[in-house]
């Protein structure tokens, strides 16, 4: 599914991320040890969640946040690893569980994990590549709407059974043709969400 975002901000801010030698671009090819090495310094390998959200700023290709969901005892939570700020509190889901399909839906969650230390990065960049892909050939060049400067914005790993893992995605990108809007303090850039989950098959189905 495409979804339309104008970001407003300053030049400064967008910049406010340093880049360094340590830098995980999340789009890159070769970077599945790096990406590893970082999740599992930020949670334990042996913490058993039911989603796991790598994410970078909007329209930035550079890794930032490292997002978690677990289960401790009946209580559900969210856990959040900033690259600039360092690990932040846990928070709770609230869950109204006298609603009976909530309930089992929070259940069937709670019954469904896998260990951090088992999730495969090394799909996610061939993932990224069929995305831009079949973007591409749903607008193609030289057509009234067709978009470049494709950017990995985000990458989710969520639990589909037990010790089983489903991956999607989703795509920040430009449209050709729109140009940035310049104030005087600040820019207005117009992007594009592209969302893809990948199916058992290998294949990527839009969302």
């Amino acid at each position: 599914m495409k979804k339309s975002v104008a970001l407003i901000g300053s030049l400064i801010a967008f910049l406010a991320i340093s880049c360094g030698d340590s830098t995980i671009h999340l789009q890159e090819e070769n970077n599945t040890a790096a990406i590893k090495a970082e999740v599992e310094k930020a949670f334990s390998p042996d913490l058993a969640v039911t989603d796991l959200l790598l994410s970078t700023p909007k329209l930035d290709t550079r890794l930032s946040d490292i997002m978690v969901t677990f289960w401790e005892d009946d209580k559900e939570y969210t856990q959040n690893y900033d690259f600039k700020n360092g690990l932040q509190e846990k928070r709770e889901i609230k869950l109204m569980l006298q609603i009976d399909h909530i309930k089992k839906a929070a259940e069937e969650r709670k019954s469904n994990t896998f260990k951090i230390k088992d999730i495969d990065y090394s799909k996610k960049y061939d993932n990224f590549i069929k995305a831009v892909k079949l973007v591409m050939e749903e607008y193609p060049e030289n057509s009234d709407e067709t978009y470049d400067n494709f950017i990995l914005h985000s990458y989710r790993f969520t639990a589909k059974g037990s010790n089983k893992i489903g991956e999607s995605l989703t795509l920040h990108a430009k449209k050709v043709g729109e140009s940035v809007q310049h104030h005087a303090r600040s820019t207005t850039t117009n992007f594009y969400e592209f969302t893809f989950v990948v199916l058992e098959n290998g294949e990527l189905e839009w969302r």
